[in-house]
């Protein structure tokens, strides 16, 4: 009967230590590596989430969809999935449709990007009227935020 209770207690020293501090480490030391591979692919993410924006334009109101990167980026997870997203600030300027004259119009929104299978990628959504900071504010039951390194 001891060696099962050494045994047991054994198993859940092991188990401690990996949840409370190895599970911790690695997922740190992923937030660091996606948040370095988005710097590097942002510009061809970004080209991504444009093509992706204007293919999503349904029934065609815009004739074309343009966006004005900003520098202004979060990085958070989702509390679900676990998968790491970066919230980027952009200005998303819509050009109506039709043959007469129309004032684009723009809209100040968060374009949503994510990591999984140590690969970035984007299904071209935007959370409008938002900046980074405001998605991860406003969502606290989807997004945490992970911190600066």
């Amino acid at each position: 009967i001891w060696v099962v209770c050494i045994a047991a207690a054994t198993s859940y020293f092991v188990y401690r230590v990996l949840t409370r501090e190895i599970a911790p480490m690695l997922s740190r030391r992923e937030e660091q590596l996606a948040i370095r591979q988005f710097g590097y692919q942002r510009e061809h993410l970004e080209a991504r989430f444009s093509e992706l924006a204007l293919a999503q334009n349904t029934p065609h109101d815009f004739r074309s969809i343009e966006c004005d990167w900003k520098s202004e980026v979060s990085f958070a997870r989702d509390r679900m999935t676990g998968c790491i997203h970066a919230l980027v600030s952009v200005d998303i300027i819509l050009v109506p449709a039709g043959e007469a004259l129309h004032t684009p119009l723009r809209k100040k929104a968060v374009a949503v990007f994510h990591f999984q299978n140590g690969a970035w990628g984007t299904r071209g959504v935007a959370l409008f009227n938002q900046t980074p900071a405001d998605a991860v504010e406003y969502h606290p039951h989807h997004y945490q935020e992970i911190a600066a390194a």
